[in-house]
């Protein structure tokens, strides 16, 4: 791999991104699709269930309106029929009788409704009064009901209900009033309307609700049984003869009515909408509550989310900007290898002339002159030197040419071998650093058949780490053995050591085995998983003399 192509894929690899940003987005985007849906569910639930309870609520108010005015019709037709039977029961003459007229008044009170009929009173044809009865049992013949609307409706129809009106004592009555079959007379009974009240309580669906009557004027016929004193526009528009029962309604009040008593009267019905519909106010707070939970929840869950694979992703970047340098590293230890072998083979040439050259020189001083003997001497020791110090430099150049060259995976391997092969090189080192390096190497060991050029880096980088714990005036202590079918290498330093809580972390991704710019400064998790690839297994402890011992062993393989 090109250091080229290595650039462009660092590059790529290494691109930074705006975590914080992109945290807010990824929780923005699981909030929206976690949350937004339930929103809409719960906003279309809580419309269909206002809309069910309107419904109901309409069709209850409307079976009652219906109810209740066949009970005020069934009421006022069994008063006409009270009266008519009065009429037709007994002669003129019987009824003329004040006495007569206080008993029959006293007979349908205890057989009605509470004496919901105060007076009885016989008229004639022209609204003069003949006889009464009730609270002022006085003839009054001053009176005359001539031109009250009541008395030309009962003249022409044969019998008539009023509106409710007040009488001279200011108490507030409606009347019901037939002729005689020859409209000689007219019977003329004063009810209370109270008793149109009391029929009217079981309409109302809660006490906040008002049940009224109207006549066709918008005049109340029910005193006591509606708040507001002035009709509101909808009441008025509801004034409209329409002949089944009209439903209406605005933010506060439903508003149910029903025309009767032939037309002339309209019983309302007014519910609040707040107090009859409490069933759904609480199912609205009630779903609401569970959006708002539901909504905390999964905000929570979408920021740990949004954290997590924002975690996750970071991890990533560091791992491949790890693996990156890594591959850095191999290829500039390729790059190393190859330059190398280059040097090694440009040396080697001139150095076979030098060896060659060295070796005429021998054989002419040999063919010198005896008297020549001091000089021969001198020029012996020269040439020995100069073939002893090129023996070192093809040793260096073989040894050089042999570390460049990968191991294959192919191939047993001889851990002593690699060890001795690249040690070779830091023996200076160690040398010029007061550094001594204690080899103690089991000659007996076997070969291994595995990855070569990993456990040769490996090796390679827990040694650096050691000399650079060391630093300098120290020991290491390198020391292979055979160990249950396993080749085993511990290299051992008298550094500082490692405290045990990073001893700890070591092993955890990303931790890395030496200071910036020190060794190769490999990930340590790095180390494990290439070892537990090969099959073997690496551990590290703390010496109780001080410094750190690192352990390697890989299985012996046939």
């Amino acid at each position: 791999m090109s250091p080229h192509h290595l650039s462009a894929r660092g590059h790529i690899i290494m691109k930074q991104f705006d975590s914080v940003r992109l945290q807010k987005i990824l929780a923005a985007g699981i909030f929206i699709v976690t949350v937004v849906p339930i929103i809409f569910f719960a906003c279309g639930s809580i419309a269909y269930v206002k809309d069910i309870s309107i419904k109901e609520l309409e069709v209850t108010a409307q079976r009652l309106v219906e109810h209740s005015t066949k009970d005020i019709t069934t009421y006022l037709r069994s008063k006409v029929t009270l009266l008519s039977t009065l009429i037709n029961l007994y002669p003129l003459e019987h009824l003329r009788d004040r006495k007569n007229l206080a008993t029959l008044l006293q007979m349908v009170n205890d057989n009605g409704q509470d004496n919901d009929i105060v007076d009885l009173e016989l008229i004639n044809t022209d609204g003069d009064q003949l006889a009464h009865a009730g609270p002022n049992d006085k003839k009054d013949s001053s009176r005359n009901y001539q031109d009250t609307e009541w008395f030309k409706q009962v003249l022409a129809r044969g019998v008539a209900v009023s509106d409710v009106f007040a009488d001279h004592r200011d108490n507030r009555n409606f009347v019901i009033a037939l002729t005689d079959p020859l409209k000689t007379c007219v019977l003329r009974a004063t009810v209370n309307p109270l008793v149109l009240g009391a029929m009217l309580r079981s309409v109302r669906i809660n006490p906040n609700n008002e049940a009224y009557i109207l006549n066709v004027n918008g005049v109340l016929q029910t005193p006591g049984l509606r708040k507001d004193g002035n009709l509101n526009s909808i009441e008025k528009n509801m004034l409209n003869y329409y002949h089944k029962v009209e439903v209406s309604s605005d933010k506060e009040f439903l508003y149910i009515s029903k025309w009767f008593d032939g037309n002339s009267w309209k019983l309302f019905l007014k519910t609040h909408l707040g107090t009859s519909l409490e069933a759904y106010y609480k199912y609205r707070e009630l779903t609401i509550c569970v959006v708002l939970v539901a909504s905390a929840c999964f905000t929570f869950f979408s920021i740990i989310m949004s954290k997590t694979i924002i975690s996750w992703m970071e991890k990533r970047d560091q791992q491949q900007k790890r693996l990156y340098s890594q591959l850095v590293h191999v290829d500039k230890m390729a790059n190393i290898g190859r330059i190398a072998a280059g040097i090694a083979k440009e040396i080697n040439g001139p150095l076979q002339q030098i060896q060659k050259q060295a070796h005429k020189v021998e054989e002419l001083i040999h063919q010198e002159k005896i008297e020549h003997i001091n000089r021969f001497k001198k020029n012996q020791v020269a040439l020995e030197k100069i073939q002893l110090h090129s023996r070192c430099i093809r040793t260096i150049l073989d040894r050089l040419t042999r570390f460049s060259r990968k191991i294959g995976s192919k191939y047993d391997i001889q851990i002593n071998w690699i060890l001795r092969e690249f040690l070779f090189f830091y023996e200076q080192e160690a040398k010029d650093r007061n550094i001594v390096l204690n080899l103690q190497f089991d000659e007996q060991l076997p070969t291994i058949r595995t990855d070569g050029s990993q456990v040769q880096q490996l090796l390679l980088n827990l040694t650096e780490n050691a000399l650079d714990a060391v630093g300098t005036d120290g020991q290491i202590d390198i020391v292979t053995y055979n160990k249950s079918g396993a080749v085993c290498v511990q290299i051992a330093d008298n550094g500082p050591g490692i405290t045990s809580e990073r001893m700890e972390r070591m092993w955890q991704p990303f931790a890395v085995s030496s200071g910036s710019g020190k060794g190769a400064g490999l990930n340590l998790s790095m180390y494990s998983n290439i070892v537990y690839k090969l099959g073997g297994r690496i551990s590290t402890k703390e010496r109780p003399q001080g410094g750190t011992l690192v352990t390697l062993c890989l299985p012996v393989r046939s």
